[in-house]
């Protein structure tokens, strides 16, 4: 079938399966229980509100650049 399979989920449904796994990542964030529904002016409610409270534990700041060994360290031989 090409695009014709009915939803497994639908509706409403698909709206609280959402709303729940955003009061998951919002407890997991304020480590207390959540209370559901979630209002609408939360700001776990939208993808956006949970991104910028979600916590960061890692920025990128340089790369490797001319990587001239094919050896990968396991931590204990460094300075050897």
């Amino acid at each position: 079938m090409h695009g014709e399979e009915s939803l497994l989920v639908i509706g409403e449904k698909r709206r609280k399966t959402i709303e729940l796994i955003m009061a998951i990542y919002k407890s997991s964030v304020i480590k207390t229980p959540v209370q559901l529904p979630l209002s609408k002016d939360d700001v776990f409610y939208t993808k956006a509100g949970l991104v910028s409270q979600m916590p960061k534990f890692f920025e990128k700041k340089r790369s490797v650049e001319n990587f001239t060994t094919d050896k990968i360290s396991l931590g204990r031989d460094v300075g050897k």
